[in-house]
């Protein structure tokens, strides 16, 4: 009697250990994915997002995606493209960059779409020029310290350069006055 007693004892606590694991790489891929296609500025197609998604959830592993919350965090993490709650050191933040091109994600597309949609105006000949400035190294610049903290260092180098390629484009494409 004692026995079971003891047995219907540790089912609680059973069953609390179990609950507490988590969600699945599944369910924080599939968030991922949901919120890296539905993002607030430039969404990215399902298919890009899952590639994305399922490598880096693949790498980082739940207990390390469990530290910053549960999957509807992660969701909302990658509709902003910003993950300062993962952590991420450098060298993780150039993964998940790696990932985007991988996955065939035109990150240079997304910065000039994202200028386009601001309501400017500005001539297609400049956004091509743009498109055409901002190099790979200048792209992951500018994402990589985004994704690791939400924010990036204008005064960093590679922002100087990104900022010199959109004066020189204006001055060449810009309005005519």
């Amino acid at each position: 009697m004692k026995l079971r007693i003891r047995s219907l004892a540790l089912a609680p606590v059973v069953a609390l250990a179990l609950t507490a694991c988590g969600a699945s790489e599944e369910e924080y891929a599939e968030a991922m994915t949901d919120g890296l296609s539905s993002a607030e500025s430039q969404p990215i197609s399902q298919a890009k997002a899952g590639c994305v998604s399922d490598a880096f959830v693949g790498r980082l592993g739940t207990e390390r995606l469990g530290e910053m919350g549960d999957p509807a965090d992660l969701e909302a993490a990658a509709r902003s493209l910003s993950f300062p709650g993962l952590n991420l050191t450098e060298a993780e933040g150039n993964d998940l960059y790696d990932d985007f091109i991988s996955c065939d994600t035109d990150l240079n597309g997304l910065v000039t779409a994202e200028l386009a949609d601001q309501g400017l105006a500005l001539p297609d000949e400049l956004m091509e020029c743009l498109s055409k400035k901002l190099s790979a190294e200048q792209m992951r610049g500018y994402f990589v310290p985004l994704m690791r903290s939400g924010q990036t260092d204008i005064k960093r180098p590679v922002m100087k350069k990104i900022e010199r390629g959109v004066v020189t484009c204006a001055e060449e494409f810009g309005p005519q006055g």
